[in-house]
């Protein structure tokens, strides 16, 4: 090595340091241009983050364009760099020129296909589909195994599979991927067969059961069923401790994906649900929510009305007695619809005298704040429809608290209230209460000196 090498060589750590903090491509470009080091940094921070998708005007040649991605992948090596993943899910739907082919196996591979017309349009039609392949055909995880992992002539010829291979290719050369989000885009409602391979041969050859660390699903249409083959796969992430779910079902997680994950046992710590929606609006269908025992951290977002009708913080103060952070935000352009069904739930005839009734959001804060004691973080912001029944239940029962977010929660007003718990508190956060009574608050800086609070 050089003295100018010498001068110029750096820890690799340091290196990561001072390239987060460069954003133009012209200055990374001449960051990487000082030497090996340097370069291998950059290359780190361009391709820290991946997204596997396919520009609007070569969709119909993605097939070509994703050889020619799984084959820079190859050439240049940048999986090792690869530590988060994004798939657009769309690429994955079926070639509307190619005819949905009903696998027929034999005891060696593959060995026909026949096509078929029949295109389903609805989830009645999707299950007609399928019984209809189970019932012509025997074709099993291990009838798969017999594909190559490079397809020849005789095989794309059999199977629509060849945007899934590409992409396994492209998972399988990035061996230290911690992060992985599938986004789907509500563009498909039914698994295609590309989706169902790539989730099935994943599961196989256990892709990302050591490796991945972080999960996250996104625009999930409702009619996506059934998807039996990706809840197996998210099961077999044995290390896996964040999972996100945002703009999905409540039917996502079927008592199959339930039962599968409660198996696995995976040490998830983080969960962040996001706009949440109901399968069935109009039944009376209490929604499938799962929540691990392991859980430390619980971020319900947008979820006003999951939390309002059904009983679901119930559940998590039943089975995650770890919770440590409890997040149930609410953004504004959220709040105006959340108000109309609170009053349309709550507009019942109430007698006169009769005590005040707990909504499902403020029984379920109740039992958490009684069950969860290591609970430290809880945060309300935007939750209009709370009233002082929660800030009863907290000086009962917050001992622990550190941080209490109550922005914008208009209905708390702390009369005839006095902070008599939570000595550990440090922020409190009330901006937007109007109706807050000045004694409250000065119950509180008296008992908790050293907490800041914003009101």
């Amino acid at each position: 090595m050089t003295s100018l090498q010498q001068h110029w060589s750096l820890p690799d750590h340091l290196l990561d340091l001072i390239v987060q903090n460069i954003d133009e491509k012209k200055d990374i470009l001449a960051f990487s241009m000082v030497q090996q080091s340097w370069r291998q940094a950059a290359l780190r921070k361009i391709y820290d983050r991946f997204v596997i998708s396919v520009p609007p005007h070569l969709f119909e040649k993605r097939r070509c364009y994703l050889r020619s991605l799984e084959n820079f992948f190859a050439t240049a090596r940048i999986g090792s760099y690869v530590a988060e993943l994004v798939i657009k899910m769309k690429i994955l739907q079926d070639e509307e020129e190619a005819p949905q082919p009903v696998l027929e196996s034999s005891a060696a591979s593959i060995s026909s296909v026949r096509s078929m017309s029949f295109r389903p349009t609805s989830p009645k039609g999707l299950v007609q589909m399928l019984r209809s392949l189970r019932r012509n055909s025997s074709a099993s995880n291990e009838d798969l195994a017999g594909v190559p992992a490079t397809p020849n002539k005789s095989t794309v010829s059999s199977l629509n599979i060849y945007i899934a291979i590409y992409i396994l290719s492209i998972i399988n050369q990035c061996p230290y991927l911690r992060k992985l989000t599938l986004d789907f885009g509500k563009e498909r409602f039914r698994m295609s067969l590309n989706s169902d391979y790539l989730f099935r041969t994943m599961l196989r050859n256990e892709i990302g059961a050591s490796t991945i660390k972080d999960l996250t699903i996104v625009d999930l249409p409702k009619l996506y069923l059934p998807h039996d083959s990706m809840a197996e796969w998210i099961a077999s992430l044995g290390e896996l401790e964040a999972f996100t779910a945002s703009k999905v079902p409540s039917n996502f997680f079927t008592p199959g994906f339930q039962q599968a994950m409660a198996k696995s046992a995976a040490p998830i710590k983080t969960m962040i649900l996001r706009d949440i929606t109901l399968w069935n609006n109009e039944d009376d269908l209490e929604p499938n929510l799962w929540f691990p025992p392991t859980l430390q951290s619980l971020r319900l977002e947008n979820c006003s009305q999951l939390l309002s009708s059904y009983p679901i913080l119930v559940t998590v103060a039943s089975t995650c007695p770890e919770l440590r952070e409890l997040h149930l935000p609410v953004l504004q352009e959220k709040q105006s619809r959340f108000i109309k069904r609170s009053n349309t739930m709550n507009s019942g005839t109430k007698f006169p005298g009769s005590p005040p009734t707990r909504s499902n959001l403020e029984h379920g804060l109740y039992k958490i704040l009684q069950r969860c004691q290591e609970l430290q973080i809880l945060d309300l912001a935007g939750n209009t429809g709370i009233s002082d029944a929660v800030l009863m239940s907290i000086a009962t029962h917050g001992d622990n608290l550190k941080q209490l977010h109550l922005d914008e929660c208009r209905g708390v007003t702390g009369r005839n209230l006095e902070w008599r718990s939570s000595y550990h508190l440090e922020m409190m956060s009330m901006s937007g209460c109007h109706a807050i009574e000045p004694r409250f608050l000065a119950s509180i800086r008296d008992f908790c000196p050293q907490a800041e609070i914003w009101a």
